[in-house]
């Protein structure tokens, strides 16, 4: 990402939040991840290019609690990182 788009990011206050691990290939398991940030606004999801990992583009001041709710939330009976 260029430093002109870096800074754009900052002056819309969004950020990239990615979600990463080799699980996302069990069926469903990108729906729950999906699932858990649903009620907040999601700018953009990418997902595709590669297949353990699925970026969000979400507002700045929602990202945080975005991430803890997805590092607590369990899938697949274990703790989701």
């Amino acid at each position: 990402m260029s430093l002109n788009n870096l800074l754009k990011c900052d002056r819309l206050k969004i950020t990239l939040l990615a979600v990463i691990g080799s699980r996302l290939t069990v069926p469903g398991i990108i729906q729950k991840a999906l699932g858990v940030i649903e009620p907040f606004m999601l700018r953009l999801v990418c997902y595709g290019a590669s297949n353990s990992s699925i970026s969000v583009l979400v507002d700045k001041e929602n990202a945080v609690e975005m991430a803890e709710l997805l590092h607590k939330k369990k899938l697949l009976g274990e703790a989701y990182v």
